[in-house]
């Protein structure tokens, strides 16, 4: 995604967020994180910043104007005597005005090394832009997902809270007849406690998951935001090896590095030819509003002033290598990004296949458990069976559920993260294109 920036960007970035709507999907609140946080608009303040700095490095090679106006007023007049005659040499008042042009001659070339420094530098603050987009997409993503998680979570408390609590209830009248003792209704008392601790837990986890995700999208903490549960699973991408070219070639942190380098060079070799002649020329009217009789009313003078640095005590030599060390820490710092990269990629693609293994079983541990809290309640009904079997049996599937959804997100926070590894959203079309390019 390319980023077009403007006083009109700029404008709507500083303005507080609209507060949405109906209920959100995984990939809207992605695109309202990319308008709303707090990172990806101080960081546009930066990309103007750096645009503006392009604009006063490239002025400073156009010429500069100033004027000025003096008005002097002595005590009294200055005369001479000359003969029975006097004249007067410096009047009580005077005024002046003056016109001054400069212009530089970049003869040799650093003004312009320095033009391209900076518009590589405000590229690459765009890529850290693009970055900082990347980096709030995921950081929604996540956060919606744990919202889904605990509303799940919750779901699965209260089953399990409604199933003890009608447990107690049967084991009450049990009780009542002298059918059980004591101890098992106190086990279907502790039982119910438990669930709903349980239950408490996980309303209060899905509180602070809609609190974080309002602070992600910089609106009101309170604001009721409604998601919507993802409800198939993306599909598992295989060729790693075509992911981590994909991640290399489209990650933003990568293109701002590169760009960065290439700023550093610029400024590398602008450090070089600081000790190369400079050259620049002067134009300088003068005017005298009173002028004394006999004295010129303007005057125009014209300078060509042409500087040549001799010695400089090696401070030129000391700053052209402090200049190539960060030259060399930042391709240093290229290299370590694309290894993450692959690192990342690869890493996101474990996760994921371990997940997806996790979530098929699950599936599986769920029908089982399902039937075997069925089979638990029918023995202990038929008095075969005991109230330690059906809680048991409960508390199995209530486990079996949890890792359902802890599979489930599992995969589901792993895509996200293979998504944010590469630098693209549809990982299928970025597969596809010839050139590992993808798009968005």
């Amino acid at each position: 995604m390319g980023v077009i920036f403007s006083v009109a960007t700029m404008f709507v970035a500083l303005q507080s967020p609209s507060v949405p709507s109906g209920p959100l999907t995984l990939d809207q609140v992605a695109e309202l994180a990319e308008r709303n946080a707090f990172a990806v608009r101080i960081q546009m303040t930066a990309v103007e910043k750096s645009r503006l700095s392009v604009k006063q490095s490239q002025a400073a090679l156009g010429p500069q104007v100033s004027g000025s106006l003096a008005y002097t007023r002595l005590n009294e007049a200055v005369s001479t005597q000359f003969g029975n005659t006097s004249f007067v040499t410096q009047p009580i008042d005077s005024k002046t005005g003056g016109l001054s042009l400069q212009l530089p001659i970049d003869i040799s070339g650093n003004q312009r090394r320095l033009i391209r420094a900076g518009k590589a530098n405000y590229s690459a603050s765009q890529g850290t832009l693009q970055a900082d987009l990347n980096d709030a997409r995921l950081a929604a993503r996540t956060d919606y997902l744990a919202i889904l998680r605990a509303q799940a979570q919750v779901k699965v408390d209260e089953s399990a809270l409604q199933d003890s609590q009608e447990r107690l209830k049967q084991a009450q009248l049990q009780f009542n007849q002298q059918e059980i003792a004591k101890i098992d209704l106190l086990a279907y008392e502790t039982a119910v406690d438990q669930a709903k601790s349980d239950l408490l837990n996980a309303q209060n986890s899905l509180d602070l998951a809609r609190q974080t995700l309002n602070a992600e999208l910089a609106i009101p903490i309170e604001t009721p935001l409604q998601v919507v549960e993802v409800d198939t699973l993306p599909p598992l991408p295989r060729d790693a090896g075509s992911l981590v070219k994909v991640g290399q070639n489209r990650r933003p942190e990568v293109k701002a590095l590169i760009d960065t380098v290439e700023a550093l060079r610029n400024i590398t070799r602008a450090t070089e030819s600081g000790q190369n002649p400079s050259l620049s020329f002067g134009l300088n009217v003068s005017t005298n509003f009173d002028p004394l009789p006999g004295n010129q009313r303007s005057t125009t003078t014209g300078t060509l002033t042409l500087n040549v640095p001799f010695f400089d005590s090696g401070i030129t030599r000391a700053k052209v290598k402090a200049a190539r060390q960060d030259e060399l820490a930042t391709k240093l710092q290229l290299q370590q990004a694309q290894l993450t990269i692959s690192k990342d990629v690869r890493a996101s693609i474990t996760t994921l296949a371990s997940a997806k293994a996790r979530y098929e079983n699950a599936q599986a541990q769920v029908g089982y458990a399902q039937e075997t809290y069925r089979l638990a309640i029918v023995k202990q009904n038929a008095g075969e069976g005991t109230y330690v079997e059906v809680i048991d049996a409960q508390n199995s599937l209530t486990q079996a559920k949890n890792g359902l959804l802890g599979a489930k997100y599992d995969y589901l926070n792993a895509y996200a993260q293979l998504q944010r590894a590469i630098g693209v959203d549809d990982i299928s079309a970025a597969l596809a294109a010839p050139s590992l390019g993808g798009t968005k």
